[in-house]
């Protein structure tokens, strides 16, 4: 049986039932830990002290258990309701209102049957009172901690969407102490975007499309409100289930206790849909299109090495798009002006422009103008081809020969030749 560990969450005072629980764990279960490796152990958390009413020793240290998702949302919301107060900016204030009508909804509804409830019965009676959240002072975290964040019971939503929930209380709070993780919180809402972004094909994510494309901007974050990040949580915690887990091989590990202290940090919600310094750098390069050499990359227009070093100084800036190294790390040794050309294309007035020359020369067949659309369309979305794509899909869904099934010798050469210039032009000069 897959039972690894037994939760004892209730007085037990008849010994034949207490070896009775114990002799759960005891069950047999093959390759529960990886092939090849059974259960040879289990673990035993005795909430209510029947080992101590039985003098039964309890073997090794006590291991420090991480709080629950949902303890860490209670205190993550009653600290970032405090922050709030204290701006004294109206919507902070509101929304510092309503965090706390939240908090002590989840403490006024507890079930004061339930036994955990019941031994802290004084704080919750306290607490269930609203006006007593009004103005929390530094002792009255300290008790709300200790005695009562760890009761509400987990809300009945996908474990994604609490994750996520507890992301953004933590990138508010991060944002408004100003704090140096607060670019990472960034990043990985940048990431759920990017990854919410290839799930359009769900009528609920489609919905959401202006604000997830929105995130994945960097200007987004500038002067961000309180209010906004919030809405954000809001609109897209229930479409976080969408996220798919990356293919990855089962890694199996073979954990061992320790006496080392463990400190719990921010669960992360992990999703794979590219580097972000890839998509920083391709997005600095859209946004900036009429920069003078990304302008002319995209007209056609030859650049010079002086206007490309200028363009280097300004897109490898040493902190968000990293440097030239970082380029080359990521992207190899490809040229930077061939690199842009593959992301913003080439206009298509401009790829018109440099096959008309070609087009004025004699009567195309109606194959052979398809077919130099499809150049003029792989060019506007690429920006270059290599000649050797000219005989490869897609250029031979036509024609399995490709350039020269439509072309004699004579033409396809000129062909290559204006293709070969239009790939010099994304080179310097």
């Amino acid at each position: 049986i897959r039972i690894l560990n037994l939760v004892f969450f209730k007085v037990v005072r008849s010994y034949a039932k207490f070896w009775q629980m114990i002799g759960r764990g005891t069950r047999l279960c093959e390759d529960v830990f990886g092939p090849n490796q059974p259960k040879d152990q289990f673990l035993i958390f005795d909430v209510c002290g029947n080992f101590d009413f039985f003098e039964v020793e309890k073997k090794g240290r006590e291991t420090l258990i991480g709080k629950p998702i949902t303890q860490q949302i209670f205190e993550t919301r009653m600290h970032l309701s405090r922050l709030l107060a204290e701006t004294g900016e109206e919507g902070d204030v509101e929304l510092s209102c309503s965090l706390r009508d939240v908090l002590h909804t989840s403490i006024s509804q507890l079930n004061k049957e339930r036994f955990q409830v019941a031994m802290n019965l004084r704080y919750v009676d306290e607490f269930s009172n609203r006006d007593r959240w009004n103005s929390l002072d530094g002792t009255d975290v300290h008790l709300i901690e200790e005695n009562l964040s760890e009761l509400p019971v987990p809300e009945t939503i996908n474990e994604m969407a609490r994750r996520f929930d507890l992301m953004m209380l933590k990138l508010q709070v991060a944002t408004l102490m100003m704090s140096g993780v607060k670019r990472k919180y960034e990043e990985s809402l940048i990431d759920i975007a990017e990854g919410l972004s290839k799930k359009y094909t769900i009528p609920v994510v489609l919905r959401s499309k202006p604000l997830i494309e929105s995130i994945k901007k960097q200007d987004f974050y500038k002067g961000i409100s309180q209010k906004k990040l919030d809405s954000v949580r809001k609109e897209l915690r229930e479409l976080i289930q969408y996220l798919e887990a990356s293919n990855r091989d089962v890694i199996y590990t073979n954990l061992i206790d320790s006496e080392a202290t463990v400190s719990v940090n921010q669960p992360k919600l992990e999703t794979n849909f590219g580097p972000l310094y890839r998509r920083r750098v391709e997005s600095f390069i859209r946004e900036h299109k009429y920069q003078l050499t990304i302008s002319k990359l995209s007209t056609n227009e030859p650049i010079t090495a002086k206007e490309l070093k200028l363009l280097e100084s300004i897109l490898f800036d040493g902190d968000e798009r990293g440097t030239r190294e970082d380029f080359i790390k990521e992207f190899g040794e490809e040229p930077l002006g061939v690199f842009i050309r593959s992301i913003i294309g080439l206009e298509i007035t401009a790829a018109q422009f440099a096959v008309a020359e070609f087009l004025k020369v004699g009567n195309l067949s109606a194959d052979q103008m398809t077919f130099i659309q499809n150049i003029i369309t792989y060019l506007t979305k690429n920006g270059t081809i290599e000649p050797s794509m000219l005989f490869e899909p897609p250029f031979t869904n036509m024609n399995d020969q490709g350039l020269l099934g439509f072309f004699e010798d004579g033409e396809a050469h000129r062909v290559i030749s204006i293709i070969e210039r239009i790939n010099e032009n994304a080179l310097t000069a």
